[in-house]
């Protein structure tokens, strides 16, 4: 942890407001991604909702060590288990690399899932 490495301790910093944190969540799920090959417009987070199916892509879990999804970061804020903002972005940022990794996998038909991951993720840092 950088705070470590600067010899802070992480257990005197304040835990991010969960008010604010479902207030990043909340702002996220808003936001719109159009297609730039289809035009095709559609709520931006929908991907990001729910855990990837293994069922449905069974080789996910080669290519992914650490699932991520809206649904898992909305119930850690809830339950209040991120000591720290770093601790959600890092969590943010994993599924949205995630998405990234699984689908850049030499599948030029799932270009649309990498961009979104792009969205998503540059959308964040805009937010966050």
């Amino acid at each position: 942890q950088k705070s470590a490495q600067l010899g802070v301790s992480t257990s005197t910093l304040p835990k991010p407001p969960i008010p604010l944190l479902l207030s990043i969540l909340s702002e996220l799920r808003d936001q719109k991604y159009t297609d730039k090959v289809t035009k095709f417009t559609e709520p931006a987070m929908l991907k990001f909702e729910k855990p990837v199916s293994v069922a449905d892509h069974p080789d996910y879990m080669q290519y992914v060590q650490t699932p991520m999804d809206l649904q898992t970061v909305e119930r850690k804020v809830k339950n209040g288990q991120y000591a720290t903002p770093e601790d959600f972005e890092y969590d943010m940022n994993l599924m949205f690399q995630n998405c990234i990794k699984y689908y850049s996998k030499n599948n030029a038909s799932a270009e649309h899932f990498v961009e979104a991951g792009r969205f998503g993720q540059k959308t964040f840092r805009r937010i966050f």
